[in-house]
C-alpha cells in the first residue's frame, strides 16, 4: 500500500495488513474495543462487557494481566453460553459474534499452546466479529419484517423466500462494507500516516495541551480537539497534519494520534 492509497483508503482490512508487525498492541487493541464499543448494546452477557472494560484498563497499564486472563476467560465462558442459546433456525447469530468480539479484546500475550496465534491476529479477529455482529443483526430485523400475509396474489412461499434470502446477501455484504469503512475512519484516528510519522516537540507539551488532551482522554468526550489545536499553536506547533487532525470533522476515540503524542503514550 502507497501512501495515497493509505490515505483514501475506507476499508479496514488492507489498513490492518499494512500495519502488520508495524503497530504495538496497545493501539490494536484500543482499536479493537473502539470497533466493539459499536456493538455494546448486542452483547448479552455482563462478563462480555465486563471484558472490555478489563481489555481497556490493561491497555493503559491501569490493571494486571491476571485480572485481563480473568476476564478473557469469564468473555470465553459468555460466548460458549450465548452460543448454546442461539436459535435452532439462525445460522449465524448476531449475540454470538458480539460476544466473540468482546473475548478477542481480552486477548492476552500469555496464550496456551493449542492458542499460538499472534496476539494482533486476536484483535483483527474482534473488528470483524464486531462487523458480523452488526450485519446479523441487520438480517434479523430483515426477517422479522418477513410475513406471508405480505405475499403478492400470485406468490408462493418458495419465491418469497428465495426474495428474502437474495436481501439478507446484499444486506450481509452491505452493512460489513459499512462497517469496515466506519473501522478505517477509527484507524486513521488511532494510528494516524504511518508512511509520515510525526516529529513532536516536547515545547509543545505544555500544561495546557496535557491537561486538555487527559481531559478527553479520561471522559472520552473529544470535542474540544479543536481548542487544544489552538494550545498546541500557542505553543509553537506548526505541523500541519496535526492541526488538520484536531480541527477535522472526523470523530475520535482512545488512541487517538494527536492525544496520545500530547500525552506521552505509545
Amino acid at each position: 500500500m502507497t501512501e495515497a492509497e493509505w490515505l483514501r483508503c475506507d476499508d479496514s482490512t488492507p489498513m490492518l495488513e499494512e500495519l502488520r508487525n508495524r503497530a504495538g498492541n496497545r493501539k490494536l487493541r484500543l482499536f479493537a474495543i473502539a470497533s466493539c464499543n459499536r456493538v455494546s448494546s448486542l452483547l448479552l452477557d455482563e462478563r462480555s462487557r465486563s471484558a472490555i472494560v478489563t481489555a481497556e484498563l490493561f491497555a493503559d497499564g491501569e490493571t494486571a494481566e491476571v485480572e485481563l486472563i480473568a476476564a478473557h476467560a469469564g468473555a470465553l465462558g459468555a460466548r460458549e453460553d450465548v452460543r448454546l442459546c442461539r436459535p435452532a433456525t439462525m445460522f449465524y447469530y448476531w449475540g454470538e459474534a458480539a460476544a466473540e468480539a468482546a473475548a478477542a479484546c481480552a486477548a492476552t500475550a500469555s496464550f496456551p499452546p493449542a492458542h499460538p496465534a499472534p496476539q494482533h491476529e486476536y484483535f483483527i479477529t474482534a473488528r470483524g466479529a464486531a462487523a458480523n455482529a452488526v450485519a446479523a443483526y441487520r438480517i434479523r430485523e430483515l426477517e422479522e419484517s418477513f410475513r406471508l400475509d405480505e405475499l403478492p396474489d400470485d406468490g408462493t412461499f418458495d419465491d418469497a423466500r428465495h426474495e428474502l434470502d437474495d436481501q439478507a446477501h446484499d444486506l450481509w455484504d452491505r452493512t460489513r462494507r459499512v462497517e469496515r469503512a466506519v473501522q478505517a475512519d477509527l484507524i486513521h484516528d488511532i494510528f494516524g500516516n504511518p508512511f509520515r510519522p510525526v516529529s513532536f516537540s516536547s515545547l509543545w507539551r505544555t500544561s495546557t495541551a496535557v491537561a486538555l488532551a487527559a481531559q478527553m482522554y479520561e471522559s472520552r468526550d473529544f470535542s474540544a480537539m479543536p481548542v487544544l489545536a489552538d494550545a498546541l499553536q500557542d505553543a509553537g506547533c506548526d505541523n500541519a497534519d496535526i492541526l488538520n487532525h484536531c480541527r477535522g470533522a472526523g470523530g475520535h476515540v482512545r488512541g487517538c494520534w494527536v492525544v496520545d503524542l500530547v500525552l506521552g503514550k505509545e
